[in-house]
């Protein structure tokens, strides 16, 4: 696992799950995230 991908990755999480997405102003209760790939 290469660490800068991986922090690249929970930054991004990070920051699309402060997104309103209701109308409302502030952060969503919950963020549901599919992850998917090959172990």
């Amino acid at each position: 696992v290469v660490p800068h991908i991986t922090d690249a990755i929970q930054e991004w999480i990070e920051r699309v799950a402060m997104i309103p997405v209701d109308g409302e102003k502030g952060p969503a209760d919950v963020c549901v995230i599919e992850l998917g790939g090959t172990i």
